[in-house]
């Protein structure tokens, strides 16, 4: 065959190979492997016929006939090239006579140096030599008889017509209009299966079953805590997989089995049940009717290979707890107890507090899905798909950070919608972000019980109270960054008084002038009894007056005859 046609581009003097999609150069590998699959054609083109099954319901007007006879013409003139190259040119007849007749015309030559690539996520990747007018998938098919899945592919017409295909290692069977097991088929699909499978003695209408589980757990049917497919063929063989071996297997169960028959439909052959409560759920109570639907539903989408093995689980565990319709849901565990099913939820206190803030601010259901979506659940159920505290509390933040800030701190306002814009900006952690809040609504409640909470003082006065407030509000060191470097004297009198009272005054000397040293030596005394007043009235002792005389006292002192705001005791 001549090599890929060479074109000149407008502009260009020079002239450039056009490089043709889907055709690559053949290896000696590949060459090998496709020569021997040509000469084994070319030897028994009979194998790309079905049989037919002796059971099998075939209509009065069956298409598989009329397509054999002229697949049968074929065969007869294998040996003539002149013929061969004529039909597979022909647009009229039989698709598969077609693509039969290029592939035995292709087995008549010597070398061929590329090949064509059919590539497809179902069926694989595989080469063949594309001769004719028949379909790429057709060609291919005929041309790789070993790759059952892709054997079956060339009668797709057929089975779209009603017809039934049924994949062996050495034949393919028609049953016909009804999907009649083959003898042996599905052990053969069984001991091939991606995922392992052990067996009791009797391999045909045997039981097999996955690592996780046992005999007796097949036997009973038994509930296990991460669930299990039971797969009741129509020829009697049971297969139970638990679902690790399912979400840990690369390539698919299903497809294995499921390709292997076309149209690829496993719930016309087998029956499948899933083996699954959630955690907490009776093992007497009945689930919800609306569970099986929603369960059955997924089990065919996955038979008909619209679901992965790898998304089956996720999805019928998500069925189960969707349809309950009370009690609380949390990720895969049901507890009948709202108070009971926040107690799990994997976070601080603090966490939990407020997602139990949200739900009791609901009237109705709530539903909080993994993607983080959150809307009204029609029932009183709540169902949250996640299990991490700062998931769920992303997810509510928008809708329900107002009723937290304010049932949990008492913050309303103005500074509740600082508060809410922020943190939706930020999306700092919320365990950090309630903990900052929970302390700095503590902190104000232990200065509450000082006189002047948000008041001002008269000059320099109001300079000793911000330093209590502050060593009380953030600790001791805190205050040191404060007193250094007062423009005004009688301030930085005061800080001198301040770290001299608490012992700190010997690191900071070099910091203030003499003046300021002086001056404040002589109100150390007073600074350590305005200081102890306040620590008693922290700890819940002393009183608000005699805090009081202690400033009137050291405002004395300085010479401060301003008078002192009034405030409430």
């Amino acid at each position: 065959m001549k090599g890929p046609a060479q074109v000149r581009f407008p502009g260009e003097d020079k002239r450039r190979k056009l490089k043709m999609k889907g055709i690559k150069k053949a290896s000696e590998t590949i060459q090998k492997r496709l020569r021997n699959n040509l000469d084994g054609l070319l030897e028994e083109p009979e194998k790309v016929i079905p049989t037919r099954h002796e059971d099998g319901d075939f209509p009065r007007r069956d298409p598989l006939k009329k397509t054999v006879r002229e697949m049968e013409k074929v065969i007869n003139k294998r040996n003539n090239r002149k013929w061969l190259q004529k039909r597979m040119s022909k647009r009229r007849g039989d698709a598969q006579a077609r693509a039969l007749a290029g592939s035995l015309a292709a087995a008549h030559e010597e070398d061929f140096d590329t090949v064509s690539i059919f590539d497809n996520p179902a069926y694989g990747k595989h080469s063949y030599l594309r001769r004719g007018l028949a379909a790429p998938s057709d060609l291919a098919s005929v041309q790789n008889l070993h790759a059952i899945p892709l054997r079956l592919l060339l009668w797709r017409e057929h089975a779209k017509a009603g017809l039934w295909f049924f994949g062996g290692r050495n034949q393919t069977v028609c049953t016909g209009v009804s999907p009649i097991l083959p003898k042996g088929w599905v052990t053969s699909g069984l001991k091939g299966a991606p995922i392992k499978l052990s067996n009791n003695d009797d391999e045909e209408n045997g039981v097999w079953l996955s690592k996780g589980l046992s005999m007796d757990d097949i036997d009973n049917s038994k509930i296990t805590e991460g669930g299990w497919l039971r797969i009741s063929f129509n020829d009697g063989t049971v297969v139970g997989i638990d679902s690790t071996q399912l979400t840990a297997s690369d390539t698919g169960f299903v497809g294995h089995l499921s390709l292997r028959m076309l149209p690829p439909k496993l719930t016309r052959i087998a029956h499948i049940d899933w083996m699954w409560i959630p955690n907490g759920w009776p093992e007497d109570r009945e689930l919800p009717t609306v569970t099986d639907d929603a369960v059955e539903e997924i089990l065919e989408a996955w038979g008909d290979l619209q679901i992965t093995d790898k998304d089956l689980v996720g999805k019928l565990k998500g069925a189960v707890t969707s349809s309950i319709d009370e009690g609380f849901v949390l990720s895969n565990q049901w507890f009948k107890d709202i108070q009971e099913g926040v107690n799990a939820i994997d976070g601080t206190d603090l966490e939990r507090h407020a997602i139990q803030t949200a739900i009791d601010g609901k009237k109705e259901g709530l539903h909080v899905r993994k993607d983080g979506v959150v809307f009204s659940s029609p029932d009183e159920v709540v169902r949250i798909e996640m299990n991490a505290g700062h998931d769920i509390l992303n997810a509510l933040w928008e809708d329900y950070g107002h009723i937290i800030l304010e049932d949990l701190f008492g913050i309303i306002g103005d500074e509740a919608d600082k508060l809410h814009s922020t943190q939706m900006r930020k999306m700092q952690g919320f365990n950090a972000f309630l903990k900052n809040i929970d302390s700095q609504r503590k902190t104000k409640a232990r200065l509450n019980v000082l006189p002047w909470v948000d008041q001002e003082l008269p000059k320099p006065l109001n300079f000793a109270h911000e330093l209590i407030c502050k060593a009380h509000a953030d600790g001791l060191g805190s205050t040191t960054g404060m007193v250094r470097k007062r423009s005004d004297v009688n301030e930085s009198a005061i800080g001198w008084a301040w770290l001299s009272a608490h012992e700190k005054a010997e690191s900071e000397a070099w910091r203030f002038d003499e003046v300021a040293r002086d001056k404040g030596g002589d109100w150390i005394r007073l600074i350590q009894d305005l200081w102890g007043e306040s620590v008693k009235l922290i700890e819940g002792g002393g009183s608000k007056k005699e805090y009081v005389e202690a400033m009137k006292s050291l405002a004395k002192t300085m010479g401060n005859n301003s008078e002192l705001p009034s405030f409430k005791d």
